[in-house]
């Protein structure tokens, strides 16, 4: 990821305009599949501004539809890895096959499009290529989720942020697609871009699986159909104090409550109780001193409707999880169910 940091940071220093004709490369382990098809295509080259396609297939000039971008050859049929949906529109039918020309978002850097692209299809490096698929992922994604401006996004992963932190970032973007996927109207979702900038910025540090999901639900809840909204802004502030044994025993917590409610919503929330097996198991943890602290911590940031009464929690029998409506309603923004349900818990 060092290196790959290097390539970003090196396009605040580009000055030159891009080239008219852009370089045609051969990746050989490339395939593509055009729209709906249920085919993969091999690919003649590729370069920054379209992709030329092998194929008997004609379709009409003009035509824009998706293009998935899918990588072979590396010992797999098809790497999950190397996967990039694009959007091209044709322009040229040749003897052997057909020219797309890809329809770039209008957030889209330019310059970053093609540093990612150049990545992507001269690198040797299976490491590097992967990288590079995964930026382009991200950068596409977040471009449709703030077609107005992606600036400060990309100001957040191409300066501000480690090695590390930008694998995270680039994480918490992938999993939000994928919860994406699960709403019926995803393509008409937008999100305020300094939302998205804190999102990513903040939920950078999270290092621990539970904790990226909660954030990538978290930019999932942040998409409206105008993208004008901002206010998510209480919940990051929640989510920055949260560790990762904290964030696992409120998720168990409100899973919990949420099943013992049984989809009405609008009901008080149930007492929660775990055994201290459960709380094992939930947080990893074998010292039942430390997850008491861990629930107090939860209590005083107003997640948890109980404090934990130390003075007799040795031996106990059960542990008090019981989230606060607060816990509640951060619980179904972070997991992709922000909405009527929860801000009947307001």
């Amino acid at each position: 990821m060092a290196v790959f940091k290097k390539w970003l940071e090196s396009l605040n220093k580009m000055a030159t305009p891009l080239v008219m004709r852009a370089e045609r490369l051969t990746p050989t382990w490339l395939a593509v599949q055009p729209g709906a098809e249920a085919v993969r295509v091999p690919v003649k080259d590729i370069s920054t501004s379209g992709v030329y396609l092998l194929t008997e297939k004609r379709w009409d000039l003009g035509q824009e539809f998706p293009l998935e971008l899918l990588g072979e050859g590396f010992g797999k049929e098809v790497d999950p890895e190397l996967h990039v949906a694009a959007r091209a529109r044709v322009v040229r039918h040749g003897e052997d096959g057909v020219a797309f020309s890809f329809v770039l978002p209008e957030a889209l850097d330019p310059k970053l499009w093609e540093t990612l692209i150049n990545t992507a299809f001269l690198m040797s490096d299976y490491n590097h290529i992967v990288l590079a698929f995964r930026m382009l992922r991200t950068v596409l994604i977040l471009c449709r989720l703030c077609p107005s401006s992606t600036k400060e996004v990309m100001a957040v992963l191409r300066g501000e942020l480690d090695g590390p932190r930008t694998d995270a970032a680039i994480e918490i973007v992938g999993r939000a697609e994928e919860f994406l996927r699960l709403h019926d109207n995803a393509h008409g979702l937008q999100a305020h871009p300094g939302l998205v900038a804190r999102i990513l910025r903040e939920g950078s540090w999270a290092t621990d699986e539970v904790s990226r999901d909660l954030w990538a639900g978290l930019l999932v809840a942040s998409c409206e159909a105008n993208g004008a909204g901002e206010s998510n802004h209480e919940y990051i502030d929640l989510m920055i104090h949260l560790t990762p044994t904290q964030a696992r025993i409120l998720v168990a917590g409100c899973t919990k409550a949420k099943e013992q409610m049984g989809g009405h919503m609008n009901a008080p929330l149930p007492t929660v109780l775990a055994t201290p097996e459960e709380m094992i198991h939930i947080t990893g943890l074998y010292d039942l001193s430390r997850i008491a602290t861990d629930m107090a911590y939860l209590f005083h940031n107003g997640l948890m409707e109980e404090l934990f009464d130390f003075s007799s929690y040795i031996p106990t029998e059960s542990f008090r999880i019981t989230p606060s409506a607060l816990g509640m309603k951060l619980f179904l923004a972070c997991t992709a169910q922000s909405g009527s349900s929860a801000e009947e818990h307001a």
